[in-house]
């Protein structure tokens, strides 16, 4: 797709779902879920958390909605080729630094083993994630297109919501000493589909809500779930309160706002254009190697991770660590490119429809 022909709303939400990221892993490296809810900074810091949870689902969207109409070919399956030699080159250089700059020691097994774990990289794990998702990207098509009426796929997604999402909010509820489920949630774990088929949904229907009621939406869903962590937590530790992960009903809200807000995004200016499109391309790699980044401003910021800080030091290390993974995507985003475009030139059959 020529840069100038790119929805451009796309690019925007995969920019604010890698902030997001590198947001939610300020939360990760800080102490933050020991520390104890207590206090105004505490309850911002909750909002704040749950909203930038919302990024891993956010790019599943993404992944829906560029996906959606994929069908089962020789030629799909050449789009894992820069993935997954994206995955293997960083998470060389991760553990390579690990080694060198912090003296990590340890047998050339568990280098092995950390590798093949999707540990390579702190924050592999999702394209172990993602490598599934891709490979079922033609059948979970085939299952949403399996009819044509939008009825069908109002159903559809109504279904994925009450065995997906209803069972957090319905569910735990404690009477007395009793604990009572109000929804089976053996199939909570099916989040990914319930984000993929949303994606396919927005691509299909292209829903619009006016920016008030999408701003409204992210904070309404975001400081309902903030408070619940805090308030529930009692002045303990985070893990204390009403939790929850990517099958949260809450969540799921805000993704569903934040995604609604920024897809049918126009921007104008052709240097902001240029700096989404950029960032947007090189988001994988940025994501990566933010391990390596985090692990940098760990140790320069290690003596601020106290909660009182978190007002300032939120802003200046999320920005930081974006800065410096930029950088370094900078030198190996052109690289695995390359020897991506190698691989699949090797290859006659994704040659010839390369050509064609």
């Amino acid at each position: 797709m020529k840069d100038e022909n790119r929805v451009i709303g796309l690019d925007v939400v995969r920019c604010v779902a890698l902030f997001f990221i590198i947001g939610v892993h300020f939360f990760y490296n800080n102490g933050f879920y020991y520390e104890p809810q207590k206090g105004m900074v505490m309850l911002w810091a909750d909002i704040v958390r749950w909203m930038t949870f919302s990024c891993v689902p956010l790019f599943v969207i993404l992944t829906g909605y560029l996906k959606g109409e994929a069908r089962l070919s020789k030629r799909y399956y050449k789009g894992i080729v820069p993935i997954l030699v994206a995955w293997i080159m960083i998470s060389i250089l991760c553990m390579v630094f690990r080694w060198n700059f912090f003296g990590t020691k340890q047998s050339a097994a568990m280098w092995v083993a950390e590798f093949f774990n999707y540990k390579g990289a702190d924050y592999s794990w999702y394209i172990e994630l993602y490598i599934g998702l891709f490979l079922l990207c033609p059948f979970l098509n085939g299952f949403f297109n399996w009819e044509k009426d939008g009825k069908y796929h109002f159903v559809l997604m109504i279904t994925m919501v009450v065995t997906v999402f209803l069972p957090s909010l319905l569910n735990n509820v404690t009477v007395g000493d009793a604990v009572i489920n109000v929804l089976p949630d053996y199939f909570v774990s099916l989040w990914p589909f319930a984000y993929y088929f949303m994606g396919c949904m927005f691509r299909k229907y292209q829903f619009r809500l006016n920016t008030f009621t999408c701003i409204m939406g992210v904070l309404v869903f975001s400081t309902v779930k903030g408070l619940m962590s805090f308030i529930s937590a009692d002045g303990q530790s985070f893990y204390k309160g009403i939790g929850g992960g990517y099958s949260e009903f809450f969540v799921g809200g805000i993704t569903f706002f934040l995604f609604m807000l920024f897809y049918q995004t126009e921007v104008k200016n052709k240097w902001l254009r240029r700096f989404f499109t950029h960032v947007s391309k090189r988001s994988l790699h940025i994501y990566l190697l933010s391990s390596i980044a985090d692990q940098l401003m760990n140790k320069v910021f290690h003596d601020f991770h106290e909660p009182v800080h978190y007002w300032w030091l939120f802003g200046v290390k999320c920005v930081l660590v974006f800065l410096i993974s930029l950088a370094m995507s900078e030198v190996v985003y052109p690289v695995t490119t390359a020897i991506s475009n190698w691989i699949m030139e090797c290859v006659p059959a994704w040659r010839k429809s390369q050509k064609e």
